[in-house]
């Protein structure tokens, strides 16, 4: 029986833009030295405590759209899968409901970085004499209105 390594599936979780995906691969024979290569993301590390059976890939996932994971052994591939990265989304509560925002971080890459899936921003009417500034959900001011903005 050969021991070569086999790899049955990829189980992919929390795969976010700018956030810390796992990919978790099981199968036979993954102690054995073999390569992975994940398409929009970077720094990829074999977390601790694998075994002969699973292993568990970190990165932190850097591009949103079609991505692939590749394994190969002895230059050989092993196993191919595609995956999907979604946009990254903001729910923004107004005092005139919610707005979920999809984000598109290859036009305003260090914008988007502030942002991530769970954040929320809250905007809130003026009161009177106030000053306008809104805060969002880290505190940060953020002016009454932007030229261009959606909001009047």
């Amino acid at each position: 029986e050969s021991t070569d390594p086999v790899i049955d599936r990829v189980t992919i979780q929390n795969i976010k833009y700018g956030q810390l995906g796992r990919f978790v691969i099981e199968g036979k024979h993954l102690d054995q030295e073999f390569s992975v290569s994940l398409s929009k993301c970077t720094g990829l590390t074999v977390a601790e405590g694998g075994s002969a059976t699973s292993k568990t890939i970190t990165c932190t996932v850097n591009g949103t759209g079609a991505a692939t994971i590749f394994a190969s052994f002895k230059d050989q591939q092993i196993y191919s899968a595609n995956f999907n990265v979604p946009e990254p989304q903001v729910l923004m509560k107004t005092s005139l409901g919610d707005l979920l925002i999809e984000l598109n971080p290859s036009k305003n890459s260090p914008g988007v970085k502030k942002f991530t899936a769970s954040d929320v921003a809250t905007l809130k009417s003026p009161q009177n004499g106030s000053s306008g500034a809104h805060h969002n959900s880290r505190g940060t001011s953020m002016p009454p209105r932007c030229p261009g903005s959606i909001f009047p």
